[in-house]
């Protein structure tokens, strides 16, 4: 899982009450989902709302697999109800790019559906992760920006779910996907294993 963040003082607090109005029930298996609108005013703009759901009632969500990358110095946000959560620029490109394809949809986030401030939250919700991963009807796994060769392997992967590689791609080609950063973390194999759909 992903780990580091960083806010100013400001931001904190009105995460906080963005949060405390959001609140996770302990000894439940509960977490927050993000529905992702497809309307906004400006196209690099993310806009969301979050909710809370219990697993157990088996709710209808998807989740993203991703590397945080640096937090550059002007960092991006999701603007949830009017409030800002700030995310890396890898984060915040994979939501745009599933919010071109998919328009309105729900998913999970570390960044955003975790309390990343809190401590005693983050120990609550980290044990949770295998059911997250296990549970969404997909799992969005984002390499990074695309390049003309790791499209190329993409396309050429006709069984995305059980990492079955055609016989046609090129040694380059799996140099390419094998030097993403995503691959060189161990949390990402452990959450694409766990997942019943994953999606390149």
């Amino acid at each position: 899982m992903n780990t580091h963040v960083v806010h100013d003082h400001s931001d904190v607090e009105d995460l906080e009450a963005l949060y405390r109005q959001r609140p996770l029930p302990r000894n439940t298996k509960s977490i927050r989902l993000i529905d992702i609108s497809s309307s906004s005013q400006f196209v690099s703009e993310i806009k969301g709302s979050l909710r809370v759901v219990d697993l157990d009632a088996e709710p209808h969500f998807t989740a993203l697999s991703y590397v945080w990358g640096a937090m550059v110095p002007e960092p991006h946000h999701v603007n949830c109800g009017g409030f800002r959560i700030k995310i890396t620029e890898n984060g915040h490109c994979a939501l745009r790019h599933l919010r071109k394809k998919l328009g309105n949809f729900t998913i999970w986030v570390d960044a955003l559906c975790i309390n990343q401030a809190d401590v005693a939250e983050k120990s609550h919700q980290v044990p949770l992760m295998a059911d997250i991963y296990s549970k969404a009807a997909s799992v969005f796994v984002w390499l990074g920006e695309s390049d003309a060769g790791l499209g190329l392997l993409l396309n050429r992967l006709p069984i995305i779910s059980t990492w079955c590689m055609a016989k046609h791609a090129t040694d380059a080609d799996l140099r390419n996907l094998l030097l993403r950063e995503w691959t060189t973390r161990m949390w990402t194999y452990q959450e694409i294993v766990l997942a019943t759909h994953p999606i390149l």
